[in-house]
């Protein structure tokens, strides 16, 4: 026994020699500047922010004096630890993100087996039905932006107790993303009733995006038209069947600030008249815009008429036969003839001498130099060589409506509808298509030609 103790009497440490208890926990971390201590701790994820937590006590208070200010909700974390993060952070944070499915196979196989295994629809939105909304809201008053994807998100996705709580605690509230699995029973649970709340609390606005809410109808749409009049962006994807065009025309003659316009192509009832309402009202600040399946050559003549600012338009979920050709180049020729005027516009006033003032009142061009160019995605079965061809007749004097003159096709990119794995075969399908116009570019010189013959 004795030369055990003798042992163990040398294995301990020494008190001279060991190190103060100030610098029990020394470690490469803590020897870092505060300023990078935060800014690693404001990149971490909720489960490595827990664990650094309860690393040691200077991490802890490190942690405390430093709250998230943004946050990613996903399946991989547990609500009870984005809870305690959330209410850990006394109202810093700002942002809510939920990551999204790479893949719509998984999706639907986690859809699969949350709603085929038994589970009930109150287990899969654990902390935004009852109670637990309220005070989940009631601890993000500065909340900025907001994104609840219910596939992914730990917390479970929006209903109307928590859209009611959002909008009585977070009226600074500017981004909201929404987006449900397609039929799933908790999107049964986010009605019009959330969503006029939702309008009416936060006028703020600016963002909105919702996916898959099938009980959404046009009483959404007008809330929205009437208490946020400063929305700049809106997404309506996937399956909403019950919106139409009584809704989307109010919404779009209210809100003209939009620039960035996504239609599902599932919303068969907003039709041409929309597309004419949303280019009416703006027309000044309109860029990019998705149509709807039940759009056609009329959406594409009120954009033409109207839109000035135009830099993008899909055209990807119409039918073929209602666009055409024809219609195609006409929006392009008319986007080309505004960036033409508008550089008209800047020389003028530049060589008046006003210079950069006449460049930002142009709108479309910068010190002289044009608007970007027009970005067309075009239907199944509707080729770019055929907007192309179109072109070619009117430039050899075939006659027909002057459509996409030589000089600004080379401006002009026409994608066609594929998918992520033929893009590369898109984009040489377009050079080629674009590359095949010798007449196109004779035309100019062919008068001197004639000339030269007579």
């Amino acid at each position: 026994m004795a030369g055990l103790g003798d042992r163990m009497q040398r294995q301990l440490p020494d008190p001279a020699r060991s190190p103060s208890v100030g610098n029990s926990c020394e470690s490469p971390v803590l020897r870092l500047h505060d300023s990078l201590l935060q800014d690693i701790l404001s990149r971490v994820d909720i489960r490595s922010r827990a664990s650094l937590q309860c690393a040691c006590k200077s991490l802890h208070r490190h942690a405390a004096e430093n709250p998230p200010t943004s946050i990613s909700l996903s399946d991989a974390v547990h609500p009870e630890a984005a809870w305690r993060c959330i209410r850990g952070a006394k109202g810093a944070i700002h942002t809510i993100i939920t990551a999204r499915h790479q893949q719509r196979t998984a999706c639907d196989a986690a859809s699969a087996r949350r709603f085929n295994t038994g589970v009930r629809c109150t287990q899969c939105v654990p902390y935004t039905a009852g109670p637990s909304a309220l005070r989940l809201a009631a601890a993000l008053p500065n909340l900025q932006h907001l994104a609840l994807h219910e596939a992914t998100c730990c917390l479970g996705g929006m209903t109307d107790t928590f859209a009611a709580a959002v909008a009585a605690h977070c009226p600074q509230l500017a981004s909201l993303e929404l987006e449900f699995t397609r039929y799933s029973l908790p999107s049964e649970l986010f009605t019009d009733a959330g969503m006029m709340a939702l309008a009416a609390g936060c006028p703020c606005l600016t963002s909105l995006s919702l996916t898959n809410c099938g009980a959404i109808t046009d009483r959404s749409l007008y809330a929205v038209a009437v208490h946020c009049r400063g929305l700049r962006r809106l997404s309506l994807g996937g399956y909403h069947e019950r919106l139409t065009d009584y809704g989307a025309v109010v919404l779009f003659q209210a809100c003209t600030g939009l620039v960035r316009v996504a239609l599902s192509g599932k919303l068969r009832r907003v039709t041409d008249e929309s597309a004419a309402a949303l280019a009416a009202g703006s027309r000044a600040s309109l860029e990019a815009v998705k149509l709807t399946r039940s759009m056609g050559d009329g959406a594409l003549a009120a954009l033409a008429a109207h839109c000035r600012a135009l830099k993008e338009v899909d055209c990807c979920k119409c039918e073929p036969d209602a666009v055409t050709a024809g219609g195609v180049a006409s929006l392009l020729v008319a986007m080309a003839a505004a960036a033409a005027d508008a550089v008209a516009v800047t020389a003028a006033a530049a060589s008046a001498g006003l210079g950069a003032v006449a460049a930002q009142a142009s709108g479309n061009t910068y010190a002289g130099v044009p608007a970007p160019s027009v970005r067309v995605v075009l239907p199944r079965g509707l080729a770019a060589a055929d907007v192309v061809a179109m072109g070619s007749r009117t430039a050899c004097g075939s006659g027909g409506p002057p459509v996409l003159p030589a000089s600004l096709v080379p401006g002009v990119v026409l994608q066609p509808e594929c998918g992520a794995t033929g893009v590369g075969r898109a984009r040489g399908w377009v050079h080629r298509a674009l590359a095949a116009l010798p007449p196109m570019r004779t035309a100019a010189p062919r008068s001197n030609a004639a000339g030269d013959t007579g």
